[in-house]
């Protein structure tokens, strides 16, 4: 989806611990920006796969395009959109809570 001259096609892969995962999930709704959160198996599986797509260990891992960006780049990106967060909905924040 192109939106103001941004490509917009993130996967966000990450778990339902990871407290920043959750953060950015709301945060791209707040925004409606589309992304796809693919939530990773458990143990060293998941962290094979977070280091096959970044290079390292860390959450969540943020691709574009297929490629990684690193996350100060990929928050800048979105807070180039210049958009005012809207709050949630209640169906929106269970949703995402799952």
């Amino acid at each position: 989806m192109l939106l103001r001259g941004i490509d917009m096609s993130y996967t966000i892969y990450g778990t339902d611990w990871c407290n920043t995962c959750r953060v950015v999930k709301r945060h791209l709704t707040s925004l409606d920006v589309p992304f796809e959160f693919v939530t990773l198996p458990p143990g060293e599986k998941g962290w094979a796969v977070v280091e096959q797509l970044t290079g390292s260990r860390g959450l969540p891992a943020i691709i574009k395009d297929g490629t990684a960006l690193a996350f100060d780049a990929f928050k800048e990106e979105i807070d180039a959109l210049g958009r005012t967060p809207r709050p949630l909905t209640q169906d929106e924040l269970d949703e995402l809570d799952e």
